[in-house]
């Protein structure tokens, strides 16, 4: 016997079931995809450009530090942005979690950042110094100087690249013996919200003292002492006094290099044209290359690692 099967028509009814179940079904499942793409992008992983990791490119030197002899840069050394960028601009507890502010130095800043070297007696036997950074000021703090790099100047022999001289005028960029270039009248400060090739070249025979901000002349004085003081402890991202207090800078410092020489404009130019990766440029005269990525090493060979106190990398 044949039997028969009656035809089920489906209704609008059974597919708006089916649609409503086949979301119940997958909905996890597509949520759960979501938050993991919305996490790669939040790390940067769909950015494919090459870019340095730490210790890719690095100074050898086959006699040990200081030494001529084969001087040479070996590794990955192509002018690469570096992977990490570190920031001295936000306020961090001691077990370096963020208490405040938005990661650009706009809360309070309890714990100062910087990073502590040994002094360097080699950056005096030159005929003067060249510091160059690339930097990314968030702004004003509290009205206080904000210091990039340098030695204690407060004895009036020391040394500073400053990168914010507060509504007053002071701490001017740069600061030698005590002596010190003046803001230009339009500003006190370095450009804010950008990344900025900086330079400060003094001459000691001469006295002449130059800032550069991406390659153009920012400010010279012609007034400082002939001498300075080469061995006392230098800081990256902050400028420290004898009491103790931190002058430090609100924002990003990277690719930190200093020369016991005075570069040329064609030179500092030629770095500024390489980027914020850019390679030392003059080895030979090279006495610490500090490229921030990741760690606060010293890659020129000559082994004047820093020590970081409260600032942290994030990828570039």
């Amino acid at each position: 016997m044949r039997r028969r099967f009656r035809n089920h028509k489906v209704t609008k009814h059974d597919s708006s079931q089916s649609a409503m179940e086949y979301l119940i079904t997958y909905s996890w499942a597509i949520l759960l995809i979501a938050i993991v793409i919305a996490m790669m992008f939040e790390l940067n992983l769909f950015n494919f450009t090459e870019k340095a990791l730490p210790g890719q490119c690095m100074v050898y030197r086959i006699n040990g530090p200081y030494s001529l002899l084969g001087i040479n840069l070996e590794g990955i050394c192509k002018n690469l942005e570096p992977e990490f960028l570190m920031d001295f601009g936000s306020s961090y507890s001691y077990g370096g979690v963020k208490r405040s502010g938005n990661g650009k130095g706009q809360g309070d800043i309890t714990y100062p950042s910087y990073v502590g070297v040994a002094p360097i007696p080699e950056l005096g036997t030159g005929n003067g110094f060249t510091i160059t950074a690339w930097v990314d000021w968030y702004g004003a703090s509290a009205g206080n100087c904000q210091g990039l790099f340098g030695s204690n100047p407060s004895p009036g022999d020391g040394f500073a690249l400053w990168g914010y001289g507060n509504n007053n005028g002071e701490c001017g960029p740069l600061w030698v013996n005590g002596s010190y270039d003046h803001w230009p009248d339009t500003s006190n400060a370095f450009v804010q919200d950008r990344l900025t090739f900086v330079a400060a070249v003094y001459n000691q025979s001469t006295g002449v003292g130059t800032v550069y901000e991406n390659g153009e002349v920012f400010t010279t004085a012609t007034k400082y002492a002939t001498a300075f003081n080469s061995l006392t402890p230098l800081t990256i991202g902050g400028i420290i006094e004898p009491s103790g207090v931190v002058y430090a800078f609100n924002g990003i410092v990277s690719n930190v290099q200093l020369y016991n020489a005075t570069l040329s404009p064609e030179t500092l130019n030629s770095m500024y044209a390489e980027g914020i990766g850019g390679d030392p440029i003059d080895l030979e005269n090279l006495v610490g290359w500090w490229p921030l990525n990741g760690n606060a090493n010293d890659y020129s060979g000559n082994l004047n690692n820093g020590q970081s106190f409260n600032a942290f990398s994030s990828r570039s």
